[in-house]
């Protein structure tokens, strides 16, 4: 009959309890936490009233669902009816008609009843409880007395102490009406939810309304018609808990019923329109004491029709179970799209972060840094190459002496280049050397300010839209001072690093173009003609300009000679070719280090709590439920 409930990639996986069970706390797991993003990301000062959809799934998987996958848990758990009303709406008095005896509190107060409270023959014992961890497991236990109760005060200041009560009625003090009207189900009392106050509870009283199999809810003339009663109601219907509304304290049955009537049985959305046979009046009854209202009460007629159609209802032979169960697992597969919702727009902000990062990266650093440096005029990496190339064709006896002086001088201008952190510190006091000597190097600074400020601006674009309040932190944390020194700091130290990284490269290229010079003995003879040369210029030019560097583009003449020579000895395809390898590797070192230093901690403002292979994976649990849950009902 329910063979639809087994999903196709089911069909070749043998579904154990132990299988089931493990999927369900999965995701009970996942909806946890994706009620924690739906309250985090939810705007600071929103006040409206919201279904509270997650909650109440995952209220329905530990209460329900999960209680369901216990072998002969069909056969062993009672029958749960579960009074729901507003305040004043007389739930504990419907309660006590039911009970046969004035037991339950009842009360003129508002939010008299803060904890839910169990009613059951003493014989049914507590298994309803033990045998299923996942129920009120977080929950204190009062044996036949009510549970502390707190002032609204002291809610506010201390928060809500989760707390039930088991009670047997013969073990109460309380007037005896008349027999139970079954002694077959476990009756609740929850908190009222009609006022803000009521909110401090409101997870105990979801929790109860899901493992109900049969919801009695009060309304009166004052909240028939409350809005937040209309969403809690759309929610038990539309998780196919059967309904029977009790209109309670009618002095008046007839218009008022009727509009009552219309109200819930006609208007609105079909799911949550109430059976107009579900529907029982009760007349208010006007006497001096509780406890004479309620003999009164339960004299009249109608008391005794609703106390019949309760015991029809228990007495189904696990029809109710079945159907309350089939419902909520038909709840969670209507709306799993959307209590993965906040899952969804956390996974989808940190993949939009990511891709923003590196879409930024790619434009404000790797493409400029291309054109502006490696394809720019000022391009002398090659340079360096050419040098290290005379280095190794040394002319014998003085060739060495000239030699080992420039590279002392040279030593000295490498300070130029330790000076980048502190150049990078000063980036944004625009304190800036009056004369560049090394045009990578500025061209690196100038793609870090326009990366860094191009991200800023997009995160507060993000942010002004408030969809997520991950945007705010992202753009805050681009904005600190402390953050921006720290970080250009970073770049500092990576810098040098990637800068001896070009050195062992340069030493690779010049010795690739001398295995192949090697070879032209007349080749060999110009060139070292040419470095004895080149090192008595270099020498002079780094004492005439204080530090000179063979970085920069004034050591180009010195090695255009050797340029020219080698273009005739081994041809310009191969230059090129050399020159290409050297900036394809000067690219990959420089990406290197853009991505360990600057993309990954920027990129790590912001992860996801959430994978979407997590995703995929809290639908998959779910339909390992639905095929155990098939079979359940199927029993």
């Amino acid at each position: 009959m329910h063979a639809l409930w087994v999903c196709r990639r089911m069909k070749a996986q043998v579904i154990t309890h132990d299988t089931a069970t493990a999927a369900c706390g999965r995701l009970i797991a996942t909806l946890q936490r994706s009620l924690e993003m739906e309250a985090r990301h939810r705007r600071g000062g929103d006040d409206a009233v919201r279904v509270p959809l997650v909650r109440y799934a995952l209220a329905q998987v530990r209460q329900r669902i999960a209680p369901a996958l216990t072998p002969g848990w069909l056969q062993a758990d009672p029958v749960h009816v579960v009074m729901f009303g507003g305040t004043n709406s007389g739930k504990s008095t419907v309660l006590n008609l039911l009970l046969g005896r004035g037991v339950a509190g009842m009360s003129y107060r508002a939010r008299f009843s803060q904890h839910p409270e169990a009613y059951r023959t003493g014989r049914l014992g507590e298994a309803f409880l033990d045998a299923y961890p996942t129920r009120f497991a977080e929950y204190d236990r009062y044996f036949n007395e009510h549970p502390p109760r707190r002032s609204d005060t002291d809610l506010r200041s201390r928060g809500y102490d989760y707390a039930i009560a088991v009670n047997d009625p013969e073990q109460l003090e309380g007037c005896t009406l008349s027999p139970p009207a079954t002694a077959e189900a476990v009756f609740w009392d929850i908190p009222d939810f009609s006022t803000e106050e009521a909110m401090f509870y409101m997870d105990a009283v979801l929790d109860t309304i899901a493992l109900a199999d049969l919801i009695v809810m009060t309304v009166t003339k004052e909240n028939y018609a409350d809005h937040r009663g209309g969403l809690l109601r759309y929610l038990v219907c539309s998780s196919g808990v059967p309904l029977r509304v009790v209109a309670n304290k009618l002095e008046d049955e007839g218009q008022l019923l009727e509009d009552i009537r219309l109200k819930l049985t006609e208007s609105g959305d079909e799911t949550c329109r109430v059976d107009p046979g579900h529907l029982h009046p009760l007349p208010y009854v006007s006497e001096p004491s509780d406890e004479a209202r309620l003999e009164g009460l339960a004299r009249a007629a109608e008391a005794g029709a609703l106390r019949e159609a309760i015991a029809r209802d228990v007495d189904s032979d696990g029809r109710l179970k079945r159907q309350a169960l089939l419902g909520s697992v038909r709840f969670l597969e209507r709306r799993l799209d959307d209590l993965l919702a906040p899952l969804k727009a956390e996974v989808a902000v940190a993949e939009y972060w990511h891709w923003l990062v590196d879409r930024t990266t790619r434009s404000e650093f790797y493409d400029r840094y291309r054109r502006d440096y490696l394809e720019g005029e000022r391009y002398v990496d090659f340079n360096q190459t050419l040098v290290k190339l005379l280095d190794m064709l040394e002319v014998p006896g003085i060739g060495p002496i000239i030699a080992t002086v420039t590279r002392g001088l040279r030593s000295l201008s490498t300070l130029i280049v330790g000076a980048a952190a502190g150049l990078l510190r000063g980036l944004f006091s625009r304190k800036s050397p009056r004369e560049s000597r090394m045009p990578e190097r500025d061209v690196v600074v100038a793609c870090f300010g326009q990366w860094l400020e191009s991200l800023r601006n997009e995160a507060q674009v993000q942010a002004d839209r408030g969809e997520h309040q991950a945007w705010p932190v992202i753009a805050r944390q681009l904005a600190d001072e402390e953050f921006i020194v720290g970080f250009t700091t970073r770049l500092g130290t990576a810098y040098q690093q990637y800068r001896k990284r070009m050195d062992e490269i340069t030493d690779e290229r010049a010795r690739a173009l001398y295995e192949v010079i090697r070879e032209k003995p007349k080749l060999v003879h110009s060139l070292r003609a040419l470095k004895l040369t080149a090192d008595a210029g270099t020498a002079g030019l780094i004492v005439a300009s204080h530090g000179l560097n063979w970085t920069d583009a004034v050591v180009a003449p010195l090695v255009l000679p050797a340029w020219r020579l080698l273009l005739e000895y081994v041809g310009d395809k191969y230059l090129e070719l050399q020159k290409a390898k050297l900036k394809q590797e000067q690219m990959d070192a420089f990406r290197e280090m853009i991505d360990e230093h600057m993309v990954a901690p920027v990129r790590r403002l912001f992860v996801s709590a959430v994978s979407p292979q997590e995703m995929e994976a809290a639908r998959e649990d779910f339909e390992t439920i639905k095929a155990a849950v098939g079979k359940v009902v199927d029993a």
